[in-house]
């Protein structure tokens, strides 16, 4: 991938729309609104292109796949991603050049996503994290809202001004919170261990299911999904009997290990892990 070209030191003060968030929502919004020619740049404070390893989200359905298809952006998912057909609804869907899940992680989402901004021209600021915004509301059309960032790259503070601010900053937005804006929805206490990495095993045809579910007497249902690059991810319940096991808590290598064990009676073994989460 061509290396992100960092916007100058002096940057445009004005844009018309400052979407703050650089996951997939907010990239694919800046990248939509310069396809319109409206001038736009997201700032997003992490810093996603010095080359860690991340997994997260990594299902795309159909009637995304075409919504991305109509903006020229699926092309490359297309290419690294991984086709899932396991669902029967998915098996059965008409209507569609679709007929899959696309399986391919949000950092290779978020990658292809970033080169696409470029060829628009929309500002991208990484490692900025928005921090304060003021909204003016005598300053009418002529750019009411005032955001302030800081880049962490050199810990300088970045003004940007905008007509619009669009908060696309994820379940913790900062954004919303100032705002004063609900988040409304039920939570639950469940906690899940997921691992991705480059997997052997001795599973008949293991790269045709998924993303699935399998029963496992010792760990109830696991997450089996094949992911992009030729990796897998396997998923499962943190149970209080997982928990006791391990009263350090869980590390990489409690992960592994249990998630060999719920795939048990298959035979499985991690030749890389790229990512962990519990």
């Amino acid at each position: 991938m061509s290396p992100i070209k960092l916007p100058s030191e002096t940057p445009p003060a004005q844009y018309d729309v400052i979407v703050v968030g650089g996951g997939p929502v907010g990239l694919v919004l800046g990248y939509q609104l310069a396809k319109f020619n409206i001038s736009v740049c997201v700032p997003e404070k992490h810093d996603k292109e010095s080359g860690g390893s991340y997994g997260r989200a990594i299902t795309l359905f159909p009637r995304t796949c075409e919504l991305l298809e109509q903006l020229d952006l699926i092309q490359p998912m297309l290419q690294q991603g991984h086709p899932g057909r396991v669902w029967t609804f998915m098996e059965n869907i008409t209507g569609t050049a679709f007929d899959f899940a696309l399986v391919l992680r949000q950092m290779y989402t978020e990658a292809i996503l970033r080169e696409k901004l470029q060829t628009v021209g929309t500002a991208y600021y990484p490692a900025t994290e928005c921090v304060d915004y003021e909204i003016d509301p005598d300053a009418g059309n002529n750019y009411p809202v005032t955001v302030t960032c800081i880049d962490h790259r050199t810990q300088s503070n970045i003004i940007l001004k905008g007509k619009y601010l669009v908060g696309a900053d994820g379940g913790r937005s900062f954004v919303r919170k100032q705002a004063n804006i609900p988040f409304d929805g039920d939570t639950s206490e469940d906690q899940w261990i997921r691992i991705d990495g480059i997997v052997e095993t001795d599973m008949p045809i293991s790269r045709a299911y998924g993303p699935s579910a399998i029963e496992s007497k010792t760990h109830g249902n696991v997450l089996w999904a094949p992911l992009d690059h030729g990796a897998t991810r396997i998923g499962y319940a943190y149970t209080p009997e997982i928990a006791a096991r391990y009263p350090d808590g869980v590390t990489q290598e409690v992960a592994e290990t249990e998630a060999i064990r719920a795939m048990a009676p298959f035979h499985v073994r991690f030749t890389e892990v790229h990512w962990w989460t519990l």
